[in-house]
């Protein structure tokens, strides 16, 4: 009797490994879910789209798309849920922002016709970045332990009698997404804080201030790109003004400044 070689047993085996295939005994690659934060913030994932890896700040993908045809799909959801574009270069990347929030999705072809490999990085400041009102009255040091940063630059200059300080603190600085601020004194004590963005927008003057701890709801006759609030009550104290300023090219607001005196 004849051994039955690998080799008379390969077409055997093939069969064997099809008819595994066909019944779903041998499945495709697991996708990994939607981050819990990235639902949050409502990131459109296209459907029909396989998240590869996953986590709070990046997301890296694939989808049976071109990637010239993906990332216009991508670009007309962002327009039709309000988002501001901030840059577009068809086939390559498109980076978005929207209430404090910000996407930034790298499309690269390479895994096939009509097939799009493509990264997504999220970037998104606190519900609250600093409560001002508790800045009043403090002095430098006071602010820096209830901002929970180090100042990564200060100047202090003398004029008319007083002394002035200023402190620099950098909040964010990732990718195409910035927030910084400068808080000045006067003769030892808090005088001025002074907020901007890069690439992150809020909708209304509203929602910026919340980031703040001021509510400026109704307290403001003012339109256009600066929002004005004079003789502000904060706490029993009186603010000079507080200014929301919209970011230059966006229909969203970026500044933030506080006044003690003018």
């Amino acid at each position: 009797m004849k051994k039955t070689t690998m080799i008379q047993l390969l077409p055997m085996l093939i069969l064997i490994g099809g008819i595994l295939i066909l019944s779903g005994c041998a499945k495709a690659p697991k996708c990994a879910p939607l981050p819990a934060k990235w639902a949050e913030a409502k990131f459109p994932f296209l459907e029909g789209g396989c998240i590869n890896t996953a986590n709070d700040q990046k997301i890296f993908a694939v989808q049976k798309m071109d990637s010239f045809e993906l990332s216009g799909k991508y670009l007309e959801r962002f327009k039709n849920e309000g988002w501001t574009i901030k840059e577009v270069k068809p086939g390559s990347k498109l980076v978005v922002f929207k209430s404090g929030k910000q996407f930034s999705l790298n499309f690269v072809t390479g895994c096939g016709d009509n097939c799009s490999n493509f990264e997504i990085k999220f970037v998104a400041l606190p519900k609250k970045l600093v409560d001002v009102p508790s800045l009043i009255g403090k002095s430098p040091d006071e602010v820096k332990n209830i901002i929970g940063l180090t100042p990564k630059k200060d100047t202090e200059y003398d004029s008319k009698g007083a002394h002035y300080r200023t402190d620099k603190y950098e909040f964010l600085d990732i990718d195409d997404a910035r927030a910084d601020a400068s808080v000045k004194f006067k003769n030892g004590k808090f005088n001025k804080f002074d907020f901007s963005l890069m690439g992150l927008v809020f909708d209304t003057p509203e929602e910026l201030a919340d980031h703040f701890g001021i509510d400026v709801r109704g307290k403001s006759t003012d339109k256009g790109s600066m929002i004005g609030y004079n003789d502000f009550p904060i706490n029993g104290v009186t603010v000079k003004r507080i200014s929301i300023i919209q970011l230059t090219g966006t229909k969203g607001y970026g500044g933030f400044a506080l006044y003690m005196e003018e």
